[in-house]
């Protein structure tokens, strides 16, 4: 991805890296006792990483939304729920 960047909250500027996202992920879904399965894992990434097509720089909170969304839209609604909880911490 090259040298993309998520804004973080208190507004510091972090290099992207999509082993914290899915290792965000993963922990909602092993929360409730599931895998996250390669097919989602694939197309989450891609979702995520289009966020980035016109722009080196994305707000962590775009990314959580994009991440919960995609949760939703994939039915996959008990990891999404711990999402929620993780995002909100």
């Amino acid at each position: 991805m090259g040298n993309k960047k998520v804004i973080k909250r208190d507004e510091r500027i972090q290099l992207y890296d999509w082993s914290k996202v899915e290792a965000a992920v993963g922990a909602a879904f092993k929360k409730v006792n599931q895998d996250m399965d390669d097919t989602f894992r694939n197309q989450l990434r891609k979702s995520v990483e289009t966020a980035f097509k016109n722009t080196d720089a994305v707000s962590v909170e775009d990314i959580q939304d994009i991440i919960q969304k995609e949760l939703i839209k994939r039915n996959k609604y008990e990891a999404a729920e711990e999402f929620i909880v993780y995002r909100n911490k």
